[in-house]
C-alpha cells in the first residue's frame, strides 16, 4: 500500500512540474507545418537515374517506398513505389517491387504525377 501511495505521489509531482506556474503568457506556438513532397517539373513519362536514397512508407498492409532518384543531368526526384508497381530486372523478368531494391543501382521509371507526388507505373532495373 506504502508503495502505490509513493508511486501516485510521484506521478502527481511530475504532472504538476511540468506545468508552468504564472509568469507571463505566451502564445501558442502553431504546429510545425507538415512538409509535402513538391514534384518537381519533370519533363516527359520517364526518368532515368540512379537511386540515392529511400524510406519505407506506410503500413504493413499497404508498404510503398518513397525512392530518391538521381538523373543523369544531376536532378533528383522522389517516386512512391508501390506493390502494385511493374518491376522487371535487367533482363525483363517481372519481381516484387521490393526485390532487388538497393541504393546505387539505374533505373528506368515510368511515371505519372498523382496528387502532387510522382507515382511510379513501371519500374525497370539497368544493371
Amino acid at each position: 500500500m506504502k508503495k502505490l501511495m509513493l508511486v501516485a505521489a510521484i506521478i502527481v509531482l511530475a504532472c504538476c512540474a511540468s506545468v508552468a506556474k504564472g509568469g507571463t503568457q505566451t502564445a501558442p506556438q502553431a504546429p510545425a507545418a507538415p512538409q509535402a513532397q513538391a514534384a518537381p517539373m519533370l519533363t516527359g513519362d520517364t526518368f532515368t537515374g540512379t537511386i540515392v536514397n529511400y524510406q519505407m512508407k506506410g503500413s504493413m498492409a499497404k508498404p510503398h517506398l518513397l525512392a530518391e532518384v538521381k538523373g543523369d543531368d544531376g536532378q533528383t526526384a522522389s517516386f512512391n513505389l508501390r506493390k502494385s508497381t511493374a518491376v522487371t530486372d535487367v533482363n525483363g523478368k517481372s519481381m516484387s517491387f521490393m526485390h532487388g531494391f538497393k541504393k546505387g543501382r539505374k533505373v528506368e521509371i515510368k511515371f505519372a504525377v498523382k496528387d502532387g507526388q510522382n507515382e511510379a507505373l513501371s519500374w525497370h532495373y539497368l544493371d
